[in-house]
């Protein structure tokens, strides 16, 4: 068996609707916790910027309650069955794979980890995963206390600090499975750019504590209640057939049925080792779907069209795409080296006097690709 180490949505439709969720899928099997229930813990120590339950400005609540709380806004999710169980506080601080998910924070030597995340990352996940079926075995989340002060955001004074809940609430839609609704640092669909999963934020902001419709879309699919009424899809083809991979590529489906909300479209290629590319921007319309595809960077090549209402409900179109182009541009998303390894962090835009800053949350942020292969001979 191998162990990949990853850092890093039903009610048919008559009507159109738009939305940009997207899932972690690496060669065709979705990342999701196969029970549906996921037990965490928080290290003992918590942050540095908290003490006995009050940050820097002296009033707020824990750090743990924080992180409790932006659990428990995704298990809140109507029309989902996931069982999220706290678990406690633990001594550990390290990132393993030991079926133990643990949230802490680094406050010293953060970028002398073993992956080498720069100074400027914020927060990194990394989920241990069985690549046969995209089973999520192991996930942890750190938080970078060496080089952030964070906080409760509930004071003026601390608009220059990191929000605990925003940050954390975002990070534990990557530990169940999600990617980012957009990296696109231009988004003008203010759905999109508001989504706890989109990959950019402000610090002082506190939107992300709470989840958008593309959020629960996501969370949805990945954990539908009563999965067994959900149709599977079917396709008879798509258009166009291929895409330069120096563009996008808006693909539509062309005799299909039984589509839902919650459907989502995905190229799966046939060459081991990458990851699966997942649609942008999906529009359901009754018996067709339109969805935009960002093909730059991908690898040419043959790939599957996948179609699924959620996980396990899903069409397939073998070899039904082709990506074109430069054979030398070409970015593996799935696999990023320890150098080039990320995190999230805050950039400054240039603007110091107002203290502009942007947090940075691309597939290197807030969701870390790094694989490690574990070899095992358990069935």
């Amino acid at each position: 068996m191998k162990y990949y180490v990853a850092i890093i949505h039903c009610v048919l439709l008559v009507s159109t609707s738009a939305f940009s969720f997207s899932i972690i899928s690496s060669e065709g099997k979705s990342l999701k916790w196969q029970d549906n229930e996921v037990e965490y813990y928080i290290n003992e120590r918590g942050s540095d910027d908290f003490v006995n339950g009050f940050d820097s400005n002296g009033e707020a609540i824990s750090e743990f309650d924080i992180i409790n709380n932006s659990f428990k806004t995704w298990q809140d999710v109507a029309g989902t069955n996931l069982n999220v169980v706290y678990e406690g506080l633990t001594s550990i601080a390290e990132t393993k794979i030991d079926k133990k998910n643990v949230i802490f924070w680094v406050e010293q030597g953060w970028t002398s980890l073993d992956f080498h995340p720069p100074r400027g990352a914020l927060a990194v996940t990394i989920s241990s995963f069985d690549l046969k079926n995209g089973k999520i075995l192991d996930a942890d989340i750190l938080l970078n206390g060496e080089y952030f002060k964070w906080a409760h955001i509930d004071a003026d004074a601390e608009t220059l600090m990191v929000d605990v809940q925003n940050t954390t609430t975002h990070e534990i839609g990557h530990l169940f499975g999600l990617d980012h609704s957009s990296n696109d640092p231009f988004e003008d669909n203010e759905s999109i750019r508001t989504a706890t999963m989109y990959y950019a934020t402000n610090p002082g902001i506190t939107d992300g504590r709470s989840l958008e419709v593309d959020d629960i879309l996501g969370l949805k699919h990945l954990y539908a209640k009563n999965v067994d009424q959900i149709p599977i899809p079917t396709i008879d083809g798509i258009t166009p057939a291929s895409g330069d991979n120096s563009s996008f590529v808006v693909l539509t489906t062309q005799g299909g049925k039984n589509f839902a909300e919650t459907s989502l479209l995905r190229l799966v290629p046939h060459e081991d080792g990458l990851s699966d590319v997942i649609a942008k921007e999906v529009s359901v319309d009754g018996g067709e779907i339109t969805s935009l595809f960002d093909l730059r960077g991908v690898k040419i090549g043959i790939y599957d069209v996948v179609v699924a209402n959620a996980y396990g409900k899903e069409a397939k179109l073998e070899k039904a795409f082709e990506v074109k182009g430069n054979p030398n541009v070409y970015y593996n998303r799935s696999k990023v080296s320890y150098v080039d390894g990320g995190g999230c962090g805050l950039l400054n835009s240039g603007h110091e006097s107002n203290a502009s800053w942007i947090m940075i949350l691309t597939l290197l942020c807030f969701g870390i690709f790094v694989r490690r292969h574990v070899n095992s001979q358990k069935p």
